[in-house]
C-alpha cells in the first residue's frame, strides 16, 4: 500500500505563507496541506498507475463531520484554480469521503491483493 503523509508548522505558515494569500483565496493551513498532499499524490502516483499514465486518480478521505464538506469544496477549488501546477488538475479524479471503520478494511483488502503481485 502506498500513502502520502504531510505535516504543517502553523507558526511558519503564518509567518511565511499567510502574507502572500490573496483575499479571495482560502486561508487555512490545513487546506494548504490538503492541496499539497493531493499534488504529491498526483506527482508520485504515476509509478503506481497501470500502463495508461493519463489515468486519473480517485481520492478517498476519512469522513469527518466538519471537514468533509469543506474539503470537498476545496478539492474542486484546487482542481479549477489556474495556479494549480500543470498536470495536477487533469489527473484529479473523483473525490469521496468514507467512514474510517469501513475504509480501513478496504485498505487492508488492497494490501492483501497487492501481496501476491509484489512477493
Amino acid at each position: 500500500m502506498i500513502g502520502i503523509g504531510g505535516g504543517i508548522d502553523i507558526p511558519a505558515y503564518n509567518r511565511v505563507l499567510k502574507p502572500h494569500i490573496k483575499k479571495n483565496q482560502k486561508d487555512d493551513p490545513y487546506l494548504f496541506l490538503f492541496a499539497d498532499v493531493i499534488t504529491a499524490a498526483v506527482k508520485y502516483g504515476g509509478m503506481f498507475i497501470g500502463e495508461d499514465q493519463r489515468e486519473s486518480i480517485g481520492f478517498v478521505f476519512a469522513n469527518h463531520k466538519r471537514w468533509s464538506i469543506v474539503a470537498h469544496e476545496f478539492y474542486h477549488y484546487v482542481r479549477n484554480d489556474p495556479d494549480t501546477p500543470p498536470g495536477v488538475k487533469e489527473k484529479m479524479g473523483a473525490v469521496g469521503f468514507e467512514d474510517i471503520d469501513r475504509f480501513i478494511p478496504l485498505q487492508q483488502q488492497t494490501i492483501w491483493h497487492l501481496k501476491p503481485i509484489t512477493a
